[in-house]
Formats: structure tokens, C-alpha cells, sequence
């Protein structure tokens, strides 16, 4: 059961760290976007 809630715990964090990482991708996407643009 403890493995189960740790096994579960796991994957939530890999979906916000996932998630996290995409977020903070774009936003570098668009700030480079944004600089080469403004040049």
C-alpha cells in the first residue's frame, strides 16, 4: 500500500516537473522571439 502512494506521489511529480519544463521552455522561446524581433 505504502509502495502504491509512493509510486503515485512519483508520478505526480514528474508531470509538474514535466509540466514546469515546457512552461519555462516557452517562455525562453518567447523571449528569444521576442529580442530577435526588437533587432
Amino acid at each position: 500500500m505504502v509502495n502504491l502512494q509512493v509510486y503515485f506521489l512519483g508520478e505526480m511529480v514528474v508531470l509538474l516537473y514535466q509540466k514546469a519544463l515546457s512552461t519555462f521552455y516557452e517562455c525562453l522561446i518567447l523571449r528569444y522571439n521576442a529580442k530577435e524581433v526588437t533587432l
